[in-house]
């Protein structure tokens, strides 16, 4: 099978791209696990909700929007459709 180059470089961006997310969704994984646990000690355990506490929501929620949108984007710019993406 003959593979160009032009190819290759496609391949490996989208192996780099894929890593990417990987490490990207790990991370706000483990971010909103901790978070999660965190306003279960203070409203559940503490009974002492802060404004940190309501500003760190914010903040998590504002990673998941930016993260949908950087997934919109990129199906955007894509020059091919990719079919099994669109339903993100």
């Amino acid at each position: 099978m003959d593979v160009s180059t032009g190819h290759i470089s496609l391949l490996e961006a989208e192996s780099k791209q894929s890593l990417a997310y990987g490490i990207i969704i790990s991370f706000t994984t483990l971010a909103f696990l901790f978070v999660s646990l965190r306003f279960a000690t203070r409203i559940l355990i503490i009974r002492n909700p802060g404004a940190e506490d309501v500003l760190i929501g914010v903040a998590m929620v504002r990673i998941f929007a930016l993260i949908q949108l950087s997934q919109r984007s990129l199906i955007a710019s894509r020059p091919h459709p990719l079919p099994w993406r669109l339903a993100w």
